[in-house]
């Protein structure tokens, strides 16, 4: 199990200096989406490639999902944008402050990174959420979900697979990472005019803790499920 707090203190001073620039109140919130993302990352958790793109602002994913759709969360449907990871349903952020993210300058494989809201605290202990999937750059169609290595080492191919991880509880510095295995499940994409990343789960599909910052989300599971309903990211 990895513990990233030996590298929270570094990353913490140059998120937040990002983060001031976007937040004009409530700037000395102890963490972030984005503190977690990047902590976890320059860590060593998820992509070895992760880099400080990974934490970018931009306008909202999908307007035409409502972000505060309480009546959904609560009956535990998902909106465009949105994911649910066991019980708890996020959906990425459309304030100032949101990050939503496609990078499809990777040569044969394109990676998105959303966060839900850094204020929202509806969760619990889970609180604080980011997603991030690595896939082939082959436009529409079905996507096998492997583990890091076995897409990274499959890209060249030609085929369509993908890898992902979860993070929860960056609200509290309390987070715990998940992420995609071997035999995880399936994904199917849509790509528009824009060449835009449209992602979903084609059923709710099984990660695996993988590593936590400081003590994580109390009582995580080893293994918990996730779905998604039409991630995407501005392309940059």
């Amino acid at each position: 199990m990895l513990d990233f707090n030996s590298c929270f203190s570094k990353e913490i001073e140059a998120q937040m200096e990002r983060l001031k620039n976007k937040i004009i109140f409530d700037v000395l919130r102890p963490v972030s989406v984005a503190v977690v993302l990047g902590a976890i990352s320059s860590c060593g958790g998820g992509s070895g490639s992760a880099d400080n793109s990974d934490i970018a602002h931009s306008e909202n994913v999908n307007p035409s999902a409502e972000m505060n759709d309480s009546e959904n969360t609560q009956a535990g449907a998902l909106v465009d944008g949105s994911w649910k990871l066991g019980d708890f349903i996020f959906v990425t952020d459309s304030d100032t402050e949101g990050q939503a993210i496609q990078n499809s300058n990777l040569g044969n494989k394109t990676r998105i990174v959303v966060g839900d809201s850094l204020f929202d605290s509806s969760n619990g202990n889970y609180s604080g959420s980011v997603l991030r999937i690595v896939l082939s750059t082959n436009g529409s169609g079905d996507y096998v979900v492997t583990d890091e290595v076995g897409a990274e080492s499959t890209f060249d191919s030609g085929a369509n697979v993908a890898w992902l991880y979860v993070i929860a509880g960056a609200t509290s510095q309390q987070a715990t990472q998940w992420d995609s295995t071997e035999t995880s499940g399936n994904l199917t994409v849509t790509v528009n005019e824009e060449g835009r990343y449209f992602v979903s789960t084609k059923e709710p599909i099984i990660v695996s803790k993988s590593g936590q910052a400081g003590t994580g989300v109390v009582g995580a599971p080893d293994q918990i499920s996730l779905e998604f309903l039409n991630i995407s990211g501005k392309p940059i």
